[in-house]
């Protein structure tokens, strides 16, 4: 039980460092596509990103502790 603990909670911490690298790229590429945004506006935008990376993608590996070395492989997540 500890070992999975320790695989889900490694997957999540991995798999949210990808998350923000993803984010945090999108939005460089927005504020070079869109550099009329606003700081509000930037700020809103990426709060909604990361909230939909919590809730698609976070939230639902949560609930599947039995996958979690599976999608660790999936994700290529080292535990």
């Amino acid at each position: 039980m500890i070992d999975e603990r320790r695989t889900v909670d490694a997957l999540l911490t991995g798999v949210r460092h990808h998350n923000r690298a993803v984010i945090d790229h999108e939005m460089r590429r927005l504020s070079g596509r869109a550099p009329g945004l606003s700081q509000h506006q930037v700020a809103v935008i990426e709060a909604a990103l990361d909230d939909l990376a919590e809730r698609l993608i976070l939230a639902r590996m949560r609930t599947m502790p039995d996958q979690a070395e599976r999608l660790a492989r999936l994700f290529d997540v080292r535990s």
